[in-house]
């Protein structure tokens, strides 16, 4: 074999190596998309479950002292305990609330549901969250739902 054949014998192993080098890559990165989205469903549903547990607290922290009786106290904390549990699962999985400094509106972060006046605060400063929004490092799980100044 002279040296020509063996030059290009050489380059045609490289080229090949390259494209299943790449190859390789593209399937890794399919494979960690979807495992991310499988990630995403699971905390969006989880993160339903928190708002729905957050919705049954408020109600019973909202009833009458004279209308709780030492059942609906222990019910309470139950549910209290399972939403810290269900929390403490997502920060696991770095899934954490997105926290607003200041209660700066910050857009990307978060759906503006409605405004009001309000003297003591800013324009476009967050007055209530309707519902938390989650990340996972800086991929926004869910946005948080928002009610803004606007004066």
């Amino acid at each position: 074999m002279d040296k020509a054949a063996i030059e290009k014998e050489l380059n045609d192993y490289f080229v090949a190596f390259g494209r299943k080098e790449i190859q390789l890559k593209n399937q890794i990165e399919k494979a960690e998309r979807a495992q991310y989205e499988q990630l995403k469903d699971f905390a969006v549903g989880l993160i339903e479950m928190i708002d729905g547990l957050d919705r049954k607290i408020e109600r019973q922290n909202n009833k009458e002292e004279e209308e709780e009786s030492k059942e609906a106290r222990k019910a309470l904390k139950t549910l209290i305990n399972m939403r810290k549990k269900m929390l403490r699962l997502l920060d696991r999985f770095g899934i954490r609330p997105i926290v607003f400094p200041d209660n700066q509106l910050i857009e990307s972060y978060a759906k503006v549901l409605g405004s009001e006046p309000s003297r003591d605060h800013q324009d476009r400063e967050i007055l209530r969250i309707i519902l938390p929004g989650y990340m996972q490092a800086s991929q926004i799980i869910r946005q948080a739902e928002v009610i803004v100044v606007k004066n």
